[in-house]
């Protein structure tokens, strides 16, 4: 009885460390976001921007691909290709809108179309 008792502690410590640390990757890219949107004339804020969200991605592709050593199933699977999906498009229009900042003909916010 203990034992059981031990490992449900325990399985509940690991709980609340991964929760916190979620709360923490969260909040650090809120932190990110927000750094983004106040300097977007800026480039060095994109830049690391875009350098933060380039290794998100590689880390979010790697769980994926280590979330196949659990029982998954297509629901999850569908979901989390979506979301990675959604995670590449938007890294590649904000580099691509950083990448128009080096243009001084085009404007890096507004439309030039």
């Amino acid at each position: 009885m203990a034992s059981n008792k031990d490992d449900a502690q325990q399985l509940g410590a690991g709980m609340l460390a991964m929760a916190v640390i979620l709360l923490l990757v969260l909040a650090l890219l809120l932190a990110f976001t927000i750094t983004l949107l106040v300097g977007l004339h800026k480039r060095g804020h994109v830049k690391a921007y875009l350098i933060y969200s380039a290794i998100f991605l590689v880390l979010t592709v790697i769980m994926f691909f280590a979330s196949f050593s659990q029982t998954v199933t297509a629901s999850n699977v569908i979901s989390n290709l979506l979301g990675i999906a959604l995670h590449a498009y938007f890294f590649l229009v904000i580099r691509s809108q950083y990448h128009k900042m080096d243009d001084a003909n085009k404007g890096a916010i507004y439309n030039t179309a």
